[in-house]
């Protein structure tokens, strides 16, 4: 990463209708932080499908799904 470079970051695992504070850290030869940045997401979508894992062991993780 170089001075002014944009980067982009996926945030998983966040709750609908919630105020956040996140803050990029970047570690190499130095460390680097950026401003923290204040957000709120939005409602779930009222066409987001609901999902239940199932099975007797059923894998960890997210389940991303565009809707709308």
């Amino acid at each position: 990463m170089t001075a002014g470079e944009t980067v982009t970051v996926s945030l998983l695992g966040l709750l609908p209708d919630t105020d956040y504070v996140a803050r990029v850290i970047a570690f190499g030869t130095r460390v680097v932080a950026g401003a923290p940045v204040s957000f709120r997401t939005g409602p779930l979508p009222e066409d987001l499908p609901a999902f239940t894992a199932g099975g007797s062991d059923p894998s960890p993780g997210y389940v991303v799904v565009a809707a709308g």
